[in-house]
């Protein structure tokens, strides 16, 4: 590009118009959208293009909030069977979770969260109705004393062996889950996680760069739109975008 036309395009009066340009691109590559209802961000179709492998499966929702993501779970596999534990640690939250759905013998809901060592944490939560809650939220309103366990601890304690699906969005603590199954991991027993990555993650000084070193050698990881998956080939400093995006992480050898 000549130095004329350089200048031109970097002319300090178009800045506004390349900042609404950069955030249309955002938006069209699902950053900042992954955030809501799972058949708007793109998560209802991942629930669908895993159907097939998840006959019999063992699914997670960790953050399961009111039951949002799991209301799509139950109604696009009520064909097949499968397992599906909902961890929901706010006792508000979670009483209004145990409303909104039955525990049956596939249906399971515990009132904890999960991290890398069992504990106890305060989340906060900037109003009674809940909504959006997180334990790095720390200058929130609202706070209560929760329960955090490890997926390696729960596992062992429930005999569970494996797990086909692990969708988390737990507003940053999503790196701090990992590192608590970490025997899982070795032991190649997860085969696909859900996790989201948005700005709570600067909160816990936590990049894209920590989840890509932790999980790439055994997954491939996607970006997930609300129709498809991207591929991420490799590691470069432009995914360390923190507008809210869902990845996909599918083992290898699947």
């Amino acid at each position: 590009m000549n130095q004329t036309l350089s200048k031109i395009l970097r002319n300090k009066r178009f800045y506004p118009f390349w900042k609404k340009l950069n955030a249309l691109s955002s938006y069209g590559m699902n950053f900042g959208v992954a955030s809501g209802y799972a058949d708007y961000s793109g998560e209802l179709h991942i629930i669908k293009q895993l159907k097939k492998d998840l006959v019999n499966g063992v699914i997670f929702d960790i953050g399961a909030n009111v039951g949002d993501w799991s209301k799509f779970v139950i109604e696009e596999y009520q064909d097949i069977p499968y397992q599906l534990y909902m961890f929901e640690p706010s006792l508000v939250t979670f009483e209004q979770l145990k409303n909104n759905t039955s525990q049956t013998k596939n249906i399971f809901l515990y009132p904890i969260g999960f991290g890398d060592k069992k504990e106890k944490l305060q989340i906060f939560y900037d109003n009674e109705a809940q909504g959006s809650a997180s334990i790095l939220m720390k200058n929130a309103k609202f706070s209560e004393e929760i329960q955090i366990e490890t997926i390696d601890g729960f596992c062992k304690e429930h005999n569970i062996e494996r797990i086909d699906f692990l969708k988390m969005d737990v507003q940053g603590y999503e790196y701090n889950i990992l590192l608590g199954e970490k025997e899982m991991l070795k032991s190649e027993k997860i085969k696909y996680i859900q996790f989201e990555f948005d700005e709570p993650n600067i909160e816990n000084r936590i990049f894209f760069k920590d989840f890509w070193e932790l999980l790439h050698a055994e997954y491939d990881i996607y970006h997930s739109l609300y129709n498809g998956l991207v591929k991420i080939e490799k590691y470069h400093y432009e995914l360390e975008n923190f507008s809210c995006m869902n990845y996909l992480a599918i083992k290898k050898d699947l």
